[in-house]
């Protein structure tokens, strides 16, 4: 039987609407689902930061107390008996007596005020700062934490299968229904209860020191929950218990159902309508269609240099032109993307949006930040005020930036960034790369060395064209440091902060004192990876200037001329002996292996600077000795 063709078009347009508008109708369904999990996720994580803070010295200690007298009371149970819990279900292990006087306990009622002051603190109504009594939820205000508890590990299950409850924010029976009965739901866990946790994937993430949050909904007889566990860490970094958060996820889940179930009405009528429309319109839409469908293809892969033919007058040519047009827009509103994104990171680094995990510059936010270790360094150029002070402006800042240019590249092929240029000098921050076993510290000290050996080939060009040699010097330093945006809404600064900072401008400072290329700190080469492969000395210990406490600084000199570098490893015992023999204050031993270094290599300003100082050291002993320098200038 011969179907008319307008009826395979109208058939086709009506499951073309219906697959266009299903497959839309879902995204939408999607995209709200995956914003409403989102927002709770994030809820519930901002909640367990928060909760996390609020055990301070005193309840970890509790916590820590009695865990280990849950664990001396703990009734033996047969291996029969844990078999036979299902995974979700408990079974007590503390006789009556012994959980009525752990529960009367003052340490249980610390860890129990502290998980309940996180339970109160996600209601709508302020609490009065005092003891907070476990008492029937506000059915008009209630908290959006619904479970807060205290678990940990237990000698009976070394597997960690069965973890046991230390303390609960709801560990009484309370009538929370106002229906005059206890329900099972409204029953306490008593302390030393034990949970079968062997199908919960939570627990063993949380158990390596991470915060996890439920990848989905959580459903039992207790209603429906978004769940995070956070690890409670001692003074020493051990885990010692872990936190459990369950938010109440019903009413949101609930109305995602009534979205979805909206959703479908919409999709039937729209398949309706599409009948009735495809009909009216199918014996009219031939040949431009077609065209149109094949430029739109083309648009789909992101062709958007396209040409239609259009030869139709009607409303087919219409909308032919308008798409061509739209095309058009959509092409130079891209090409004006692209160059703005290209213009952005020429000012904040690609890299350091990396590290904050932000993959878009239009997601940066006023004070994103993250805490880690990476090493920040630190160059400039040497006597710059005396090559410049001759120079007009113009040829300052050319020479600056032909500097900028050949050191620039090296910091970015080995890993770091340069966060920002401050006139002659530059900051760069290196971080630990994903999928590479070098640290920050062996990627700094590389490009140190790196940067060193291409000034010395751009100091050659200059050379040949009369012009004076670049020097500059390097300090570098490892360690905890705060990298993220400050500023306002309406005009943003990317930064780093910390005294892992200040103290690797602090070293870069001292290159000209002690008149060494690169001066690397002891918390950067005890962050090396492999520390062998490098030359590096020890050169002294040192306060410096707005710092506390000391710390020892190496100089690297793997840059160096071969002969050089030979005679500093020829030199590296005597020069050990007179830097031990300086720091006993045994200051003519100390002069007779300076003098040896200096006499093996003359160039070596350390040792140098040594014989100098142990000579006046000598004609003016002190009167307590200390080695460390305190220097109270940059």
């Amino acid at each position: 039987m011969r179907i008319p063709f307008q009826y395979k078009l109208g058939f086709a347009l009506v499951m073309l609407t219906s697959l266009t508008s299903g497959a839309s109708l879902y995204y939408f369904y999607k995209a709200n689902y995956d914003t409403v999990w989102q927002l709770m996720s994030q809820r519930l994580n901002d909640i367990a930061h928060t909760g996390y803070f609020l055990f301070h010295s005193e309840e970890r200690d509790a916590i820590q107390r009695l865990k280990e007298e849950v664990e001396k009371r703990s009734l033996k149970k047969k291996k029969e008996e844990f078999d036979s819990i299902p995974p979700g279900e408990t079974i007590e292990t503390l006789a009556k007596e012994d959980v009525e006087e752990l529960q009367s306990n003052p340490d249980f009622h610390i860890i129990v005020q502290a998980l309940r002051k996180i339970k109160i603190g996600t209601t709508s109504n302020l609490q009065p700062l005092k003891y907070i009594k476990q008492l029937p939820e506000d059915p008009n205000h209630p908290p959006q934490i619904r479970f807060a508890y205290i678990i940990s590990e237990t000698g009976e299950s070394s597997d960690r299968k069965f973890l046991k409850f230390i303390a609960d924010a709801d560990y009484e029976e309370i009538d929370r229904n106002q229906n005059g009965q206890i329900d099972d739901e409204e029953k306490g866990t008593p302390i030393g209860t034990m949970l079968n946790v062997s199908n919960m994937d939570d627990f063993p993430v949380a158990f390596t020191g991470k915060i996890v949050v439920n990848s989905k909904y959580v459903e039992d007889k207790w209603g429906m929950w978004v769940s995070t566990t956070i690890p409670i860490l001692d003074v020493n970094g051990k885990i010692i218990a872990l936190l459990g958060l369950d938010l109440n996820a019903k009413g949101a889940h609930n109305n995602l159902q009534k979205l979805k179930y909206i959703l479908i009405a919409v999709l039937a009528g729209v398949i309706i309508l599409s009948i009735f429309m495809s009909a009216a319109i199918a014996n009219v839409i031939t040949r431009p269609i077609k065209r149109l469908k094949e430029a739109a293809e083309e648009v789909q892969k992101g062709n958007y240099k396209i040409e239609i033919k259009n030869d139709s007058k009607d409303e087919i040519g219409e909308l032919t032109r308008t798409f061509k047009l739209m095309v058009d827009n959509i092409n130079n509103s891209i090409t004006e993307i692209e160059s703005q994104k290209t213009a952005f990171y020429r000012f904040v680094p690609e890299r350091f949006l990396g590290i904050l995990n932000i993959d878009s510059a239009t997601k940066i936010h006023l004070g994103d930040k993250i805490i880690d270790e990476m090493t920040v360094l630190f160059s400039d150029i040497r006597s710059f005020t005396s090559i410049s002070e001759n120079l007009p402006a113009d040829e300052v800042y050319d020479f600056l930036n032909r500097y900028f240019q050949v050191v620039t590249p090296v910091i970015s092929a080995n890993g770091g960034f340069v966060d920002k240029y401050m006139g002659d000098g530059i900051m760069a921050i290196f971080s630990r790369p994903k999928n590479n076993n070098e640290s920050s510290a062996d990627l700094s000290v590389k490009t140190s060395i790196r940067l060193m050996k291409e000034l010395n080939q751009y100091n050659a060009e200059r050379l040949k064209q009369g012009q004076t040699i670049i020097k500059i010097g390097i300090g570098l330093n490892t360690g905890q440091l705060i990298l993220g945006t400050v500023g306002t809404e309406d005009r943003l600064s990317t930064t780093v902060v910390g005294n892992t900072v200040n103290l690797a401008s602090r070293l870069e400072g001292l290159t000209s004192h002690y008149r060494c290329d690169i001066i690397v700190s002891s918390h950067t080469i005890a962050k090396l990876e492999d520390p062998a492969s490098l030359r590096y000395r020890e050169i002294d210990t040192i306060i410096a200037k707005g710092m506390t406490h000391p710390c020892e600084i190496y100089e690297v000199f793997n840059h160096l001329p071969f002969e050089e570098i030979q005679k500093r490893n020829y030199s590296m015992k005597p020069f050990m002996e007179g830097l031990l023999a300086y720091k006993l204050g045994e200051f003519k031993e100390a002069k007779e292996k300076f003098s040896e270094v200096v006499k093996i290599s003359e160039l070596d300003s350390v040792a140098v600077n040594y014989l100098k100082r142990v000579e006046s050291l000598i004609q003016n002993p002190p009167l307590k000795w200390d080695p460390v320098v305190k220097f109270d200038t940059k």
